[in-house]
């Protein structure tokens, strides 16, 4: 088990918990989009049964970073290791963040999806989602078993290259549709959002590459 002494086994604790919150605001997170999706709109109900929940394990999240980033400082860990915690806290917490934005963009925008790119917007959505949890397992993996961090790290970088042509080709299909401008600009800065998960799924994953080196060697 990676730096983690016994009498710090609480650290290792909390940060454990804060991947499980992490993870649930994922799936939270997909569960909103489904809804989304089935109902092409975000109904008089989503706010209470899809944004809170979500909102909710964000914030959970965030009060959990800043409870083990208070813990470790109590506990005195090695300024090499606790830089290294909270490094990882630090980019691992922008993808709860980036969840809740995706669903808070459809609430507030009363976002429809135009019947030609919806299952478009679906599948970008999809591949976005496996990078977010491959990012939670890199994390997990960092831990418990720094050898296998490189082949998940493969996998989010793949996952990644194919979001962005996959924005880039819905784009374009959006710029040449005859659907009103308006419309078009919310649809692109829409995409622009679901895209930023596999971005900083991609962000996790290379800080995680490189602090696991200290770990393998």
């Amino acid at each position: 088990m990676f730096f983690f002494s016994k009498k710090k086994n609480d650290i290792q604790t909390q940060v454990n918990e804060y991947l499980e919150l992490a993870q649930k605001c994922i799936e939270k997170c997909v569960d909103s989009f489904e809804t989304f999706y089935i109902n092409n709109g975000s109904g008089e109900n989503f706010f209470r049964e899809c944004l809170k929940p979500v909102h909710k394990f964000e914030s959970q999240c965030d009060d959990k970073r800043m409870y083990i980033e208070y813990i470790m400082y109590e506990k005195s860990l090695l300024s090499e290791s606790r830089g290294d915690i909270l490094t990882i806290l630090e980019v691992t917490d922008r993808l709860p963040n980036k969840a809740e934005m995706v669903i808070r963009e459809i609430y507030k925008s009363d976002l429809t999806l135009p019947d030609e790119f919806k299952e478009r917007f679906h599948e970008l959505f999809l591949v976005n989602i496996k990078a977010a949890f491959a990012a939670v397992w890199v994390v997990k993996a960092y831990f418990e078993s720094p050898k296998s961090v490189v082949a998940i790290h493969e996998k989010i970088d793949k996952l990644e290259s194919q979001s962005d042509v996959m924005q880039m080709h819905l784009e374009r299909a959006i710029t040449i549709s005859q659907i009103p401008d308006l419309q078009k600009i919310f649809l692109k800065k829409f995409i622009n959002m679901i895209g930023m998960l596999s971005d900083v799924s991609e962000n996790i994953s290379e800080r995680i590459k490189i602090l696991s080196v200290k770990t393998v060697f």
